[in-house]
Parts: structure tokens; C-alpha cells; sequence
């Protein structure tokens, strides 16, 4: 039975985890593993997404993205033909959504029940190891590979940090492109589960895999494979294709009041900054001093951006003793 993975994609937000250095961004994700009903098959599921889901889902309270994705290389034995994937910014933004589409979703959902019949539905907790460098658009093709990893032993949440650290840097040596996050399992996941947390890996194409797998084995023959808190079962790997993005595009804004009504159209950029570096002019300040700060932007090629508009703001409380 061929396996084909439905993956809805994610928005971040940022917690502080596993240490006291730079906050992970986080996401939360629901799956629900399915199987085609009979006379169905993933055309049919593709024009369902792709429009009926398509349309509601712009309405949803909070952000929501989606990709459909087949197999690559996988086991014909595991898993089931189909699953759907939602992510948002965290647990209470995934909370807005299944609370809005219970009372809107209705229809949508019995056409999905009428395509696919589902085993399952369950939460996960996800951290980004690494940031995807590549500015996917809706419709474009990556592959995913996921990973089942359990700690070494001694090993254990503390040591993550530290190994994404050693990761990262292998994965700059190679140019790497592509995400990484860990997925942790939450409410409603398999009880018979023994691993402790997946790792998915996102790649530009097969060849950008084949290109890491070899890389991976020269690391494995000479030492320096950065792996070392965890053992990893080989991955399942997938092709994904994007159906909906959060993405830069055009918006249009209404405006109405009674029986006027103005429009405007705005066009919605990719943030192009990766750093900011924050200078002033005086090290120490006394009451009347003035302080002049300013601000460099730089982008992912540690290149100046220019007119940008930067805003300061401050937080504290002033006390007035003139009179004390």
C-alpha cells in the first residue's frame, strides 16, 4: 500500500528552553494519520485542499499553513496512506483554531471524512534547531526526512543545546539550506511509542539529500559526525508539496464606515533582516544626560540594510524627587 503524508506547515514563536542562551522558536502541530476511503485517491484529496480547505482556512483565528506530502523512500508496512499535519505559533493559538473549525468547519470536514477515514489525531511540541534558508512559496517541492531518535544513555534534555550547537555548524560546512526541528510528542500520540523524539530534516531535492547522506557517511568514517546525545533509527523520507503558505504577497485592505467604503492595496515583503547590533554614544548616563542610540540592520550575508524604520521604545518607571 503506497503511503502519501499530508503535512500542514508552521509559524513560529519564541520560548526559552533547555538553557539560558538565544530562545528556540516553537511551534505546535496536530496529525491525524488517515487512509483513502474506497474510489478515493490523492487527486481527489489535492482538489479538496486545495480548495474547499483552502477557502476556510483563510478565515482561521490564527496562522495555519499547509503542504501535501508522498513518500520517497519508506516502508511499505508502516503508516497509513495519508496524513493531515496542522502547525501554528503554540498550543493556545492550535486551541483558536480546533475551537473556531468545530463551529465553522462542519461541512469541510464531513467532505474530508467522505475522501479519507482516520486512525488517529494527536498533538506535538516542535522546536527549530534550525531556521529553513530557503523562501518556499506556495506550490513549490522539498523533501522532508524524518527521523525516530532516542537519548544515549547519560544523555537527556540538557545536553540538547549544546549538540544543536555542534549540528549547526556541520551543517553550515555543507551549506545546508534546508530546517531542522525536533518533535516532541503531546496529546493524543501512540502510547506504544518508545522513542523519545523525532528530528525532521528539510532538504531543496533529492539531490541536496543525497548530497547530505553522503557528507553524513564521510563524518561516520572520520569521526566528526555531530550526533552525540542521541541514537537515530534511518529516516522516512518525503516529498512535499506546498498548498498554503503564510508567506510575503499582496493584501488588500477595506475600509468602511456606514455606506462608504475606500480600498487599498499593500504589497507584504520577506523581513530581510537576520541581525541587529544596538550602539550609543555614552557607556554611563546621569539624570539630563542625552543619549543618541542607533541601530544597524544586517541581512543573512551580513550585508547593511538601509531605510529601515527602526523604532525605539523604552520601559521603566521615573520617580521626581525635586521636591523630597
Amino acid at each position: 500500500m503506497k503511503k502519501t503524508l499530508i503535512l500542514i506547515a508552521l509559524i513560529g514563536s519564541s520560548f526559552q528552553v533547555f538553557s539560558n542562551e538565544d530562545a528556540y522558536v516553537t511551534y505546535t502541530g496536530e496529525v491525524l494519520q488517515c487512509n483513502f476511503n474506497k474510489g478515493r485517491d490523492l487527486d481527489k484529496v489535492l482538489d479538496f485542499v486545495r480548495n474547499d480547505w483552502y477557502e476556510l482556512a483563510d478565515s482561521y483565528p490564527a496562522p495555519y499553513e499547509g503542504n501535501v506530502v508522498t513518500p520517497q523512500l519508506y516502508d511499505d508496512n508502516e503508516g497509513y496512506d495519508l496524513y493531515w499535519v496542522g502547525f501554528t505559533t503554540n498550543n493556545n493559538a492550535m486551541g483558536q483554531v480546533l475551537d473556531w473549525f468545530s463551529v465553522n468547519g462542519t461541512k469541510t470536514f464531513a467532505k474530508w471524512q467522505s475522501l479519507v477515514d482516520c486512525a488517529s489525531w494527536s498533538q506535538w511540541d516542535i522546536f527549530e534547531v534550525r531556521a529553513n534558508q530557503t523562501d518556499y512559496q506556495e506550490g513549490d517541492n522539498n523533501i522532508w526526512a524524518l527521523h525516530s531518535c532516542s537519548f544515549k544513555q547519560g544523555k537527556g534534555a540538557s545536553d540538547i543545546r549544546e549538540n544543536d550547537n555542534v549540528w549547526n555548524e556541520f551543517l553550515d560546512s555543507l551549506d545546508h539550506k534546508g530546517g531542522v526541528w525536533r518533535w516532541w510528542a503531546a496529546g493524543g500520540s501512540s502510547l506504544e511509542e518508545t522513542n523519545d523524539f523525532y528530528v525532521n530534516m528539510g532538504f531543496s531535492s533529492m539531490t541536496e539529500y543525497g548530497n547530505y547522506r553522503d557528507a553524513r557517511l564521510k563524518s561516520l568514517v572520520d569521526g566528526t559526525y555531530p550526533e552525540t546525545i542521541a541514537d537515530c533509527l534511518p529516516p522516512r523520507v518525503y516529498s512535499v508539496n506546498n498548498i498554503k503558505a503564510i508567506k510575503p504577497g499582496k493584501v488588500t485592505l477595506t475600509f468602511s464606515l456606514d455606506n462608504v467604503e475606500a480600498t487599498i492595496n499593500l504589497s507584504v515583503v520577506k523581513n530581510p533582516i537576520n541581525n541587529l547590533v544596538l550602539s550609543s554614544d555614552l557607556d554611563t548616563a546621569r539624570t539630563g544626560d542625552v543619549v543618541t542610540f542607533s541601530t544597524m540592520a544586517y541581512d543573512e550575508k551580513n550585508r547593511i540594510i538601509s531605510d529601515l524604520p527602526i523604532v525605539y521604545s523604552y520601559s521603566g518607571e521615573s520617580f521626581d524627587k525635586s521636591n523630597t
